[in-house]
C-alpha cells in the first residue's frame, strides 16, 4: 500500500493562518475562551513556526477521482446523549467554534477533492440497531459508520461487516489509522473496525487522572508531572501523594461528602486500573486468536494495591458505591486527585484553580509504558457494512477523511482544544502527547466474555478484595463465551 507524504511549507503556512484566524473568531465569540495554540499541525509534526517544513498527509487517491456530486451516507451518534453525540462530521457552517469549523472544513475539502457530498445520519443507542437493521434489510441507507466498540464485533461475528484487509485500496497501515487498534482488534488477521485521526469521538471515552495543583501546593507535595517524565509516576507514588491529602471539612468527625479526600473516583476506574497496569484481560496467540489471560499472580498483586488505596475511606472516596458526585467533588477541591474520562475536561473549566491531566500511573517501575484504554461501550468504530457495493470509492473517501482528519481536526482538538482551550499548563500538554499515544484496546474488555472486564467493577462496587473467588466464578463461563466466539469467526 503506497501512502502520499506532501511536504509543503507554504500549504503548512496558509493551514496555520486558516486555524488562526477560526481560534481569533471564536475567542471574540467567547469571554471564557483564551486564543488557542495552533501551532502545531499535527500530534506527530510539532512546528515552532511557519519557516519549519511539516508532513502534510494526503490519501492515495488517483488524480481526477470525480464522484459526480453523489451522496456518501454515514451513520453517526445523534443528540439524544448530551455526551456522547457525532463530533465529527456534524457542521451545518462556520460559526467560529474551533472545533465545529474544523470538522466544517476537513468535509468540505474531502467533499470539493472528490466531489462527494458526506452526509452524517444520526441515529440512538450508539448505532448499533440502525446498522443492523439496515443490513438485515439490505436497504443500503450507510456507506459506512461509526459503530461501539463492543456492538462492532457483534456485528462482525453476525457477517454484516467487511474485512478491511480484503478492501485493496483501503490503506490499513496508514497514520491516520491508529495502528495499536488494528494490532489489537484484529481476529484470525482480520480488521472489522478501526479508529484514527478521522474521529475525535472515541478520544473522548480514555480514562485519566486529573490533577489538582493548588491542593498539591497547599500540601507541599512533589510533583507528578516529573515522575511521569521519569517513569517514576508509579501506584505507589500515587498512593503516597493520595495518602498526604485529607481533611474532615465540615468538622463533625467523620468520613462523608463534605470532607476531602486523595482520590475521589467511580466504579468504572476498576477495569482501566488493571489495563493501565500492564494486564491484558486477553492476548492473542500464533493465529492471531484471542486467548483470555487476566487471570495470574500479577494480577492479584495489582488488585491487592489498588484495593489498599481505594478502599481506605480516610483517604479515598467511592462515589459510585456512596453516590457522591465525584466530578462536583473534585471541582470543589475535595479531591487531590479524580479519576474520569477525557469529556470531563470541558465542565472542569469551571474550575477555580488550576488542574492538571496525568496518565493512569505504571504498576512499578519496571513496567515500560504507560497505558490508558477507551470506554469501550461508546467508544465509536469505523467500520463498513457488507451491504456497501462501491468499496474503492469508500476506501478513497474514508481514507481522505483520515488523512485530512490528521491535518485539521485532530490539530483543532488536540492543540486548540484540548492543549490550549481547557487545559491550563505545559506539563498537561505533555501528558496528552503520552496519553493519545498509549491508547489500548483490549479485545477482552471489548467482549466481556463471561463479564470478566465488569468484575473488576463489581469488586470495587461491593469493596471486596477477593478476586480469586470472583474469577473462579465466572472462569469457565469466559472460555466457553469466547470459544463461541472464535467458532462464529472461523466457521466460514
Amino acid at each position: 500500500m503506497k501512502r502520499i507524504f506532501c511536504r509543503s511549507a507554504a500549504l503548512l503556512l496558509a493551514l496555520l493562518t486558516a486555524l488562526t484566524l477560526l481560534a481569533s473568531c471564536s475567542e471574540q465569540g467567547s469571554t471564557d475562551e483564551t486564543k488557542p495554540d495552533v501551532s502545531s499541525p499535527t500530534a506527530d509534526t510539532v512546528t515552532e513556526n511557519a519557516e519549519t517544513e511539516a508532513t502534510v498527509f494526503a490519501a492515495n487517491v488517483p488524480d481526477g477521482t470525480d464522484y459526480g456530486g453523489g451522496n456518501f451516507n454515514i451513520l453517526v451518534y445523534d443528540e439524544s446523549n448530551v455526551v456522547w453525540h457525532d463530533a465529527d462530521f456534524t457542521a451545518e457552517e462556520m460559526n467560529g467554534d474551533v472545533l465545529n469549523d474544523a470538522v466544517f472544513t476537513r468535509r468540505i475539502k474531502v467533499e470539493d477533492a472528490l466531489n462527494v457530498s458526506i452526509v452524517p445520519c444520526p441515529e440512538a443507542a450508539y448505532c448499533y440497531t440502525a446498522m443492523y437493521n439496515s443490513v438485515q434489510s439490505a436497504d443500503g441507507a450507510y456507506d459506512c459508520g461509526f459503530v461501539g466498540l463492543q456492538d462492532s464485533f457483534t456485528l462482525a461475528e453476525k457477517r454484516m461487516l467487511y474485512d478491511l484487509n480484503t478492501i485493496e485500496e483501503f490503506e490499513l497501515d496508514a497514520p491516520w489509522w491508529d495502528q495499536n487498534c488494528v494490532k489489537e482488534l484484529s481476529i484470525a488477521h482480520r480488521n472489522y473496525q478501526i479508529t484514527g485521526d478521522i474521529s475525535i469521538l472515541y478520544r473522548k471515552s480514555i480514562r485519566v487522572l486529573y490533577y489538582n495543583k493548588a491542593l498539591a501546593a497547599d500540601y507541599q507535595l512533589s510533583s507528578p508531572y516529573d515522575m511521569v517524565d521519569e517513569k517514576t509516576w508509579t501506584l505507589d507514588a500515587l498512593t503516597d501523594l493520595c495518602s498526604s491529602v485529607s481533611d474532615d471539612l465540615d468538622g463533625n468527625g467523620k468520613r462523608d461528602k463534605n470532607d476531602r479526600y486523595g482520590i475521589v473516583y467511580s466504579s468504572g476506574t476498576a477495569p482501566i486500573a488493571f489495563v493501565a497496569s500492564g494486564v491484558d484481560y486477553a492476548t492473542k496467540d500464533d493465529d492471531d486468536l484471542p486467548v483470555i489471560s487476566f487471570y495470574s499472580e500479577k494480577t492479584v498483586n495489582v488488585w491487592d494495591k489498588y484495593a489498599a488505596l481505594l478502599f481506605d475511606e480516610q483517604i479515598a472516596a467511592n462515589c459510585t458505591a456512596t453516590g457522591w458526585d465525584y466530578s462536583g467533588m473534585f471541582l470543589a477541591d475535595q479531591g487531590l486527585f479524580c479519576c474520569m474520562e477525557l469529556h470531563h475536561v470541558e465542565e472542569l473549566r469551571e474550575m477555580d484553580h488550576d488542574f492538571g491531566i496525568l496518565p493512569m500511573p505504571l504498576f512499578d517501575t519496571a513496567q515500560n509504558d504507560y497505558h490508558v484504554m477507551v470506554n469501550v461501550g461508546p467508544a465509536a468504530a469505523c467500520l463498513i457494512p457488507v451491504t456497501n457495493t462501491e468499496l474503492t470509492r469508500t476506501a478513497y473517501i474514508l481514507d481522505s477523511l483520515g488523512a485530512e482528519g490528521k491535518n485539521i481536526l485532530t490539530p483543532a482538538y488536540y492543540e486548540t482544544y484540548l492543549k490550549g482551550k481547557t487545559t491550563r499548563d505545559e506539563e498537561s500538554r505533555r501528558s496528552l502527547e503520552i496519553i493519545f499515544n498509549s491508547v489500548r484496546y483490549d479485545i477482552g474488555a471489548c467482549y466481556d466474555w463471561g463479564g470478566i472486564c465488569n468484575l473488576p467493577y463489581n469488586l470495587l462496587s461491593s469493596a471486596s478484595t477477593d478476586l480469586a473467588s470472583a474469577y473462579k466464578k465466572i472462569e469457565k463461563i469466559a472460555n466457553k463465551a469466547l470459544e463461541r466466539t472464535i467458532k462464529g469467526f472461523m466457521n466460514e
